[in-house]
């Protein structure tokens, strides 16, 4: 038997049970929403939503595919315009957010974030609560990749 991909890198990203101060911001819950109609079949836009817990602060960018290399490109541009520092960053078990660009890049990070993710074969805990906050702005960034339209994406 084999060790299925991933399984390794699933081990090095602790499951969030909670964040270690759930009083400060900075702890950013993140998500992707496909803009691809009625099929995951080729090429679309991706949103890419982060959260913060306790502000409420919403940042969402678009990313073409969700290639690691272009959500990491997307969460760089994020942090760099929130107004805190990033404490946190809670994402699902998806391969955007579990690849080894994602793991090296708050690794290496001088401030250190947490790196967590939900639990395995389930929903992302939180999923309701992001979801009512971000349903406005899922329906913007649609409206949004159509008019701009693919040129507008890095490859």
């Amino acid at each position: 038997m084999t060790t299925k991909r991933g399984t390794l890198l699933k081990n090095q990203i602790p499951i969030r049970t909670h964040f270690s101060d759930e009083s400060l911001q900075g702890f950013d819950e993140a998500d992707t929403v496909a803009h691809c109609g009625n099929s995951l079949a080729g090429n679309f836009a991706w949103s890419l939503i982060m959260t913060d817990i306790v502000t409420g602060w919403i940042e969402g960018r678009a990313t073409w595919n969700k290639g690691s290399a272009g959500v990491l490109e997307q969460i760089q541009d994020i942090e760099a315009h929130l107004p805190f520092s990033l404490r946190g960053f809670d994402c699902d078990n998806g391969s955007g957010f579990l690849n080894h660009h994602l793991v090296r890049y708050f690794t290496d990070h001088p401030n250190r974030p947490a790196m967590t993710r939900s639990r395995p074969y389930r929903k992302k805990t939180t999923t309701p609560r992001l979801s009512k906050r971000t349903g406005l702005i899922h329906g913007s960034c649609s409206a949004t990749t159509a008019l701009i339209g693919r040129a507008s994406f890095p490859s």
